[in-house]
């Protein structure tokens, strides 16, 4: 089976420029909308090509969200030329797209992470380099203690998520709390993990938000330190 969808130049965007796990995002195309397979390859040409019209400024400026207007509404138009339904499956998948590119035209990687939709399936955003200024991660300790709250299935495969946090009660709540009222978490085993890093493998940390996240590089958690420390059935 042809398991390639996107184009050369397709793909490079996915992954050097937006950094999109290109082969999570190629297997949920092929589950849920394998009959629309040229359509996101034209889609993310034609993301490619798709520039805003005005100069982005700071977050809170007009011109960002003249500019989303702008991209969310030539986007929509593409996406009339195709038979796509809205809610299905494959309206879905480009709502999401959509969603990541607006972000990431805005700013970059860091905003499609700090805006990420983690209630169900989102383009996996891969981070190999910092997002954020190094001040506030230094401030850290050297060896940081880190927490995570997810699924017992994560905690099984060993394939962990990158975004942790400084705060055993923040990880908690994403555990038990959170997501507890969606149907998909029900019945699910629930953890906390807790772990070492050193902070030179921490890619984002700031100090001022509530969260006190820390996006790291889950290859360099230090060796046997990942402990469950919890475990709760969402019921």
């Amino acid at each position: 089976m042809n398991n390639k969808i996107f184009s050369r130049e397709a793909e490079d965007y996915i992954k050097n420029k937006m950094n999109i796990c290109l082969s999570d995002l190629t297997a949920k195309i092929f589950l849920d909308a394998p009959s629309h397979l040229i359509f996101y390859n034209e889609l993310i040409e034609f993301m490619i090509i798709l520039e805003p019209p005005l100069e982005y400024g700071e977050l809170d400026n007009s011109n960002n969200e003249d500019n989303k207007d702008y991209l969310n509404e030539k986007l929509f138009e593409f996406i009339k030329k195709y038979n796509i339904e809205e809610y299905s499956p494959e309206y879905f998948i480009f709502d999401n797209l959509r969603h990541t590119f607006t972000n990431y035209c805005e700013g970059g990687v860091y905003l499609m992470h700090k805006y990420r939709e983690a209630e169900g399936w989102y383009p996996k955003i891969i981070i190999n380099k910092n997002i954020g200024t190094r001040i506030d991660i230094n401030d850290l300790d050297i060896e940081v203690t880190i927490y995570r709250g997810t699924s017992k299935d994560e905690y099984n495969s060993k394939e962990f998520g990158q975004a942790w946090t400084i705060d055993k009660n923040i990880a908690n709540e994403f555990a038990f709390i959170h997501y507890s009222g969606q149907e998909d978490y029900q019945n699910t085993s629930r953890v906390v993990l807790k772990a070492e890093i050193n902070r030179n493998n921490i890619y984002y940390f700031n100090r001022d938000e509530s969260e006190k996240e820390v996006v790291i590089n889950t290859k360099k958690i230090i060796k046997n330190s990942i402990i469950l420390i919890e475990e709760k059935i969402i019921d």
